[in-house]
Order: structure tokens, then C-alpha cells, then sequence
């Protein structure tokens, strides 16, 4: 392998490629799997069967491969083979142009089996990620980490990536859940309007969100489109079924202080997404928009997974009185191919 490693030419079918679905989506998909399952949620464990499935069945693989010219499903990337096996992947994704930041890329699935690790692949696909996104005119790369992973950090700092929020996932399970009663005066919450969305896209990417991301991903416009009510959750597994509530300061009808997306995941789950604009000291305006998720009462009967950003002690202890516990915690690390910056 050392020899592999030192010599490139005599790599053969091993060392390193781009990433080729109808040859290696099935063996990507398990070394995913493999360096990824305890921090899989039943999202991710949904991607990692489809993936296999796509893999296993060749006509299927290419069709996908020929439908997916926008890489959106499937993505690209780079892997690297030894004795013609996956033991090294990185995923790259386009996302939608920022409206500030401009063109952007993610990474993701950065994973190297844990008998070859420490031996320098996981630089290497990382190198040939980001001169690819170069060559491809993006501004920016941006991937996110586990916040206790300093191996990872090392290797990300290393190659010019700096941190710019951490996201913490809180979850609890209905019969786990106490009320939380709290003073609220001078805010209101109500359900957002179709012609406050630009106001939603200037609280979120420019105050609450400066970077861009929500949980595991890039925000993107649909995020922003016209609310449907609650009582969908309960009829589809799309996640398209999603409420839309602003957080308002009384007497400021005008501005937007804080934006709350309810997004179901199955028919017992839903993900709640804080974003507050940090100009928001008063702990009765923190609160109200969690207050208003926790007392809803299409949500009582469903599990919860809300994200916040990490370090606000006011909406944590919140939190804690309702009975949630601190799944995980990942770090939003950027890197700008801007050179006028």
C-alpha cells in the first residue's frame, strides 16, 4: 500500500478516481455506512439503501447516472481503490447559487476506511475535491463536521477551511415532553405571508444563517416557498408538508426577528428549524418562537428533532424543561475559491 501511495503510475485499477455510480455506488454506500452508522438517522439510513439498491442493479445505476446531469441525487466525486475495493470517498454536491456568496459547493461523506486511515487518502480526495470545484468557477466549499472530531478538523483547517457556525440537534419523543410555561410579552408569532418571503430570505442569509446552511445541508429557495398547514404532516412522507411561522416585536410590525420552519419527516416525526437574529436580547423574544413549536398541538403527538444554533444557554435550558437531550453537534466549516477576497 506504501508503495501505492508514494507512486501514483503504478496505481492500476487502485489509488485514486473520479467516482464512477455504475461501478462503485454500491461500495461507496457501504463504507458510508460503515464509517457513518452511529450518527445515521433514519434519513441518512434511507440514502445508504437507495444508494445500494441503484448499485446493485446495473441498468438502473446507469440510468440514474444519465437523469442526474444536475448531480442532485448522486452527486460526484472522487474514491480511492485498493485491491479494486472503495476504502476512500468524498462526495461533492452543486447548490444553488447563494444570493451572497455566489456559486457553492458541499462536501460530504469524507470517509476512508479505518484500516487505511492515517495514511494521507483522506487529503488526497480532498485535494482533488477542491481543485475540481475550482476548475468547475465555484466560490465557495463548504462541508460540516462532527464538533468532537479533531483528526477531521486538523485535516480541514489544514486545507484552508474555517469554522463559521456550529448546529445543535435536540430531540425528544412525545411521552417525553413536559410543558414549558414562560412570559412571551411584547413578541408575537404568526404563520408568515407569501409576500414576507424576501423579508424571510434577509433575516435568515443574511442574520440568522449568515453561512448558508441548514442541518446536514445548504439552504436553497424552495426553502423558502409558500407554508402548507400542519394537517398534511399527518397525510404524506413528503418532506414538502411544512409550516412557515416570523417571529414579530410588538409595535415593529415590519421586521422580521426570528423565522421558525416545521418540516415533517414520516408520519411520526417532525424537524423544528430555529433561525433568531442575534440582535435579540430580551429572553421573552428568544423563547416565544420555541414556546409556540412545544404548545403546538399538531406536534404533541409526534417526535421532535429541533435545530438551533449552538452556545444560546436561554433556549437550551428551554429545552432541557421540555424534556429534549442534545443529540449532536456539527461544525459549518467554509472554504472561499474567491480570490478577490
Amino acid at each position: 500500500m506504501t508503495a501505492i501511495l508514494a507512486n501514483p503510475s503504478k496505481r492500476g485499477a487502485n489509488g485514486l478516481s473520479r467516482m464512477r455510480p455504475v461501478r462503485d455506488l454500491y461500495q461507496v454506500a457501504e463504507l458510508v455506512e460503515l464509517c457513518f452508522e452511529p450518527n445515521l438517522d433514519a434519513g441518512g439510513r434511507a440514502v445508504i439503501r437507495e444508494w445500494k439498491t441503484i448499485g446493485s442493479i446495473w441498468p438502473l445505476a446507469v440510468l440514474v447516472s444519465l437523469i442526474d446531469v444536475g448531480q442532485s441525487v448522486l452527486g460526484t466525486g472522487f474514491v480511492w481503490r485498493q485491491r479494486r475495493r472503495v476504502i476512500g470517498n468524498v462526495g461533492i454536491y452543486r447548490v444553488g447559487p447563494h444570493p451572497y456568496l455566489g456559486r457553492g459547493f458541499v462536501i460530504a461523506n469524507v470517509a476512508v476506511h479505518p484500516n487505511y486511515r492515517r495514511r494521507g487518502i483522506a487529503k488526497q480526495l480532498m485535494d482533488s475535491a477542491i481543485n475540481w470545484v475550482r476548475n468547475q468557477g465555484g466560490s465557495w466549499i463548504a462541508l460540516e463536521v462532527e464538533a468532537e472530531s479533531e483528526p477531521a478538523f486538523k485535516l480541514y483547517e489544514g486545507l484552508g477551511f474555517a469554522s463559521f457556525e456550529t448546529l445543535a440537534e435536540w430531540e425528544s419523543r412525545p411521552t417525553a415532553r413536559r410543558v414549558v410555561v414562560s412570559n412571551t410579552e411584547g413578541w408575537s408569532v404568526r404563520r408568515r405571508q407569501r409576500f414576507e418571503v424576501h423579508d424571510e430570505v434577509d433575516l435568515v442569509l443574511r442574520r440568522a444563517r449568515r453561512g448558508g446552511m441548514t442541518w446536514t445541508r445548504p439552504i436553497e429557495r424552495y426553502d423558502f416557498q409558500a407554508s402548507l398547514t400542519l394537517p398534511n404532516l399527518d397525510e404524506s412522507l413528503s418532506s414538502a408538508s411544512k409550516e412557515r411561522w416570523i417571529l414579530l416585536k410588538d409595535g415593529e410590525p415590519g421586521r422580521l426577528y426570528g423565522a421558525m420552519w416545521i418540516t415533517a419527516m414520516s408520519f411520526k416525526k417532525t424537524r423544528v428549524s430555529l433561525f433568531l437574529d442575534p440582535v435579540v436580547t430580551d429572553p421573552k423574544g428568544r423563547q416565544a418562537l420555541l414556546l409556540h413549536a412545544l404548545a403546538h398541538p399538531e406536534l404533541r403527538r409526534r417526535g421532535m428533532l429541533i435545530e438551533v444554533v449552538d452556545g444560546d444557554a436561554i433556549t437550551n435550558e428551554v429545552l432541557r424543561q421540555a424534556g429534549f437531550k442534545l443529540r449532536r453537534r456539527l461544525v459549518q466549516m467554509r472554504l472561499s475559491l474567491d480570490e478577490t477576497e
